[in-house]
């Protein structure tokens, strides 16, 4: 891949946060969706370096943070997405043309990325994509829209001026011809100046459950928190809200399968004296659903956070509630009980009998 796009070397894979490895049945399979090279297995998760290309768009709607992209520091990119006259931002994709930095695709780039790019440089990111029609990589297209209209609802909620604007079929013509002036006039003294040296630039490493890109939207949105203003409280924010149906809802025995599912632990089970239940964290939520296709009483559902309800994803919420007793053997809490005894001392009890038996 050439040193003047973001990314570098080879997609990277953990196969262990793939969602297909933790629940054989999980119906989504947006990776291979949208992969224009159909480069991508699952269980186990595997890329094929020979077909992939690079272009990112799979790690772009990975939820898990099991495919990801290098990037460049931020610092560094804002100098190669300064435009020639220093009113805005640029990037481009690979088949638009210009003196400004460039990536495969511009899908691969998420809301976060862009709402801090804005925010860090303070001024407009415009985005210039080629006609996507034919593009090898097209899927990118829509996922690019959706991503920069996220985007422009966080800069509005809290108050930014700056926009993310994407310029789609841009006309070719006229950028070379943008690109051929800005060359004679020397503003800018080349795109090359602004490339940083390869060597040394890290990986980011998910250090836990919840995917780095997710951590820095929400690092994000409490640095803008005080400018936080009232709009229309039913814009969907990139956050998932989430209830419980409590008349389906049977707590699986004290073994909810949502909790013991839940990739980012954003549900949690709690049982003490008198009480057990399920609490869910929205800013650990990852938006995969796989609560939903694990329950067997589609009791879980899943919507999308709305701004405002934004104040929710900094809070614990309780989804379920269940009576809970002592059991009478481990002296631990339990929602179930048979004989005043929890799950595992019931089976433990079976397993003496038969022991006994044998």
């Amino acid at each position: 891949m050439s040193p003047k796009t973001f990314f570098i070397d080879k997609l990277g894979v953990d196969p262990e946060k793939c969602l297909h490895g933790r629940y054989k049945d999980y119906p989504e399979r947006s990776c291979q969706d949208v992969c224009p090279n159909k480069a991508i297995t699952l269980n186990p998760l595997e890329i094929d370096h020979g077909l992939c290309d690079d272009c990112g768009i799979c790690a772009s709607v990975c939820p898990a943070g099991a495919l990801s992209i290098k990037e460049f520091p931020l610092k560094q990119l804002l100098g190669r997405t300064i435009s020639d006259d220093g009113a805005e931002l640029k990037i481009r994709c690979s088949r638009a043309v210009g003196s400004c930095a460039s990536v495969t695709c511009i899908g691969a780039l998420d809301y976060a990325f862009f709402v801090e790019l804005c925010t860090r440089g303070a001024k407009n990111l415009r985005l210039l994509a080629g006609n996507c029609e034919g593009c090898q990589t097209a899927p990118g297209g829509g996922i690019a829209r959706a991503t920069v209209n996220t985007a422009n609802n966080i800069l509005c909620l809290y108050e930014r001026e700056e926009r993310v604007i994407l310029t789609e079929s841009v006309d070719r013509q006229a950028l070379e011809s943008d690109s051929r002036r800005a060359m004679f006039r020397g503003i800018g003294r080349t795109i090359s100046k602004f490339v940083p040296e390869l060597e040394g630039i890290e990986q980011d490493r998910d250090p836990g459950p919840v995917p780095v890109r997710q951590q820095r939207a929400l690092e994000i949105l409490r640095g803008l928190e005080e400018g936080r203003r009232d709009i229309d409280p039913c814009v969907p924010l990139p956050f998932t809200a989430k209830e419980i149906d409590a008349d389906k809802c049977d707590g699986c025995k004290g073994l909810p399968r949502c909790v013991r599912l839940c990739p980012a632990q954003a549900l949690e089970y709690f049982a003490e004296s008198g009480s057990a239940g399920i609490t869910f964290k929205a800013a650990r939520c990852i938006g995969c659903a796989l609560c939903e296709s694990a329950c067997h009483n589609a009791a879980v559902k899943s919507s999308a956070l709305k701004s405002g309800q934004v104040e929710e994803l900094w809070r614990t919420k309780t989804l379920m509630g269940f009576e809970a007793r002592e059991c009478g053997g481990c002296g631990g809490i339990s929602i179930v009980m048979s004989g005043g005894l929890c799950q595992d001392c019931q089976q433990r009890e079976r397993k003496l009998g038969w022991e006994s038996v044998g």
